[in-house]
């Protein structure tokens, strides 16, 4: 049986609705995953920032360290006659903890800061000056806690040189770990955030937030050895305290160290995820509106289609009082005006023939072309040949046998 025309109106609206719902569905997802990496790209600049800002106090560092090596009198490395600028550019510097040169066997010759005792400080055995001895250039040491200041630093040093170019000592400057503090506002990253630097060897050099004590050694966390493994990129690891976090790293030029930054991994996708069901709200209500709309649409052209049709059927079946309701699109109004107009001319048109037909004295009869059925008896019939037009009607043979 053909399908009507609500069942071909139907299937138009879910034809339209499902790629409809599909590319809803696929540009929610789009912008999941775009936010997801908003998020992830404004802790990469986070990172990326704390790397330059460490790389420009390294810098400078190293720039006042040069103009020191310089000096005739650090040249001179001698412990009678100190430059008395060390003193000054303490004062002027709180990240310097210190400013000190030694000898080639790592005494200290002359330090900003009076030494312990009163006798200078041998830091023959330090991991940091045993470096810049092996490498004779700019080194950064790792973490540990200053003999002559207490804190806990990494030493800038770089060699002292004559007129020779020959290296005759070393001028150092501890820095304060907390001198790395980026500076952060906290409240650009959520809760229980975590953002600081690793040196090459895994060490924890500073980090805004420290309750496991654990700045100036290697922390035994999953997290930590990730981040001193990357080096450059991204994860999700867990950490000491217990949280997984999402990490940003990004390697700090000239030192080997590295900047992180980590938020609390749901953070990440928490943004995405109310932005994913906002999305799915508001895409879903206007679906719905647009459904509704078309099924408005499609009762609005079916319901006057199928009064037509019922009304054809009624005429058909010999009801000629049946008549279609006008309504809908301008063309079906039209085509129920029409039909309704031609039931009424063929209404008129028969009423004519009755009242012609019933003013002739002759009798006649409509037959059907095998003569067994009266389509039309006229009055006169019955007058005529003395029997009722229905045995006419009844067997169509009547008429020859009259």
């Amino acid at each position: 049986m053909p399908a009507s025309i609500r069942s071909h109106l139907t299937v138009l609206v879910v034809a339209l609705a499902v790629p409809l719902t599909a590319l809803v569905g696929y540009n929610i997802y789009r912008d999941t995953l775009d936010a997801v990496d908003q998020a992830k790209s404004s802790l990469r600049i986070l990172a990326t920032t704390m790397a330059t800002n460490t790389t420009r106090k390294v810098e400078a560092a190293r720039e006042t360290l040069r103009r020191l090596a310089q000096r005739p009198l650090v040249r001179a490395v001698d412990e009678t006659r100190c430059d008395a600028v060390l003193k000054e550019l303490h004062t002027i510097n709180p990240g310097f903890s210190n400013i000190v040169y030694t000898d080639l066997q790592g005494r200290a010759i002359c330090s900003a800061l009076p030494q312990p005792g009163g006798k200078p400080v041998s830091v023959g055995d330090t991991a940091w000056f045993k470096k810049v001895m092996a490498q004779k250039r700019f080194t950064v040491g790792p973490p540990h806690i200053g003999p002559i200041t207490g804190k806990w630093v990494s030493v800038l040093s770089l060699p002292i040189l004559d007129d020779q170019g020959k290296m005759v000592g070393t001028i150092n400057t501890p820095l304060d770990l907390n001198a790395f503090d980026p500076g952060i506002p906290d409240q650009l990253l959520p809760p229980d955030s975590r953002y600081g630097l690793f040196d090459a060897d895994g060490v924890m050099l500073w980090r805004n937030a420290d309750p496991e004590k654990v700045i100036g050694t290697r922390p035994n966390a999953d997290a930590a050895r990730r981040i001193a493994e990357v080096r450059d990129g991204e994860f999700e690891s867990l950490a000491i305290d217990g949280v997984v976090r999402f990490f940003s790293v990004v390697p700090v030029a000239e030192t080997g160290w590295v900047a992180f930054v980590g938020v609390p991994a749901p953070t990440i996708y928490a943004k995405a995820k109310e932005k994913a069901l906002i999305g799915s709200v508001v895409s879903l209500a206007a679906l719905v509106a647009m459904v509704l709309l078309m099924l408005a649409l499609a009762r609005r052209i079916g319901r006057p289609i199928q009064s037509l049709a019922d009304a054809v059927h009624a005429v058909g079946a010999g009801d000629f009082q049946v008549r279609a309701q006008p309504s809908g699109p301008t063309e079906l109004r039209e085509v129920a005006a029409e039909f309704n107009a031609m039931v009424d001319a063929r209404l008129k048109s028969e009423a004519l023939f009755r009242e012609v037909s019933e003013s002739i004295r002759e009798a006649f009869c409509i037959m059907s072309p095998d003569w067994r059925q009266a389509r039309y008896v006229n009055p006169a019939y019955a007058r005529i040949w003395g029997e009722p037009g229905e045995t006419l009607y009844q067997d169509g043979m009547n008429w020859l046998k009259a």
